[in-house]
């Protein structure tokens, strides 16, 4: 595979997450931390 798959599946994965993160952290009661805590838990699961 060529590294530009690579770096498309990259800048989607961070898109996607951004996208995540805006819709579960827009609430005033939610916890920055849990979700910081379980997005870095599922990185490090991931390879």
């Amino acid at each position: 595979m060529t590294w530009l798959f690579f770096v498309m599946v990259g800048v989607a994965g961070i898109a996607v997450s951004n996208i995540l993160e805006r819709a579960l952290l827009k609430d005033e009661k939610s916890d920055a931390f849990a979700y910081s805590f379980v997005f870095q838990f599922l990185c490090g699961v991931l390879p």
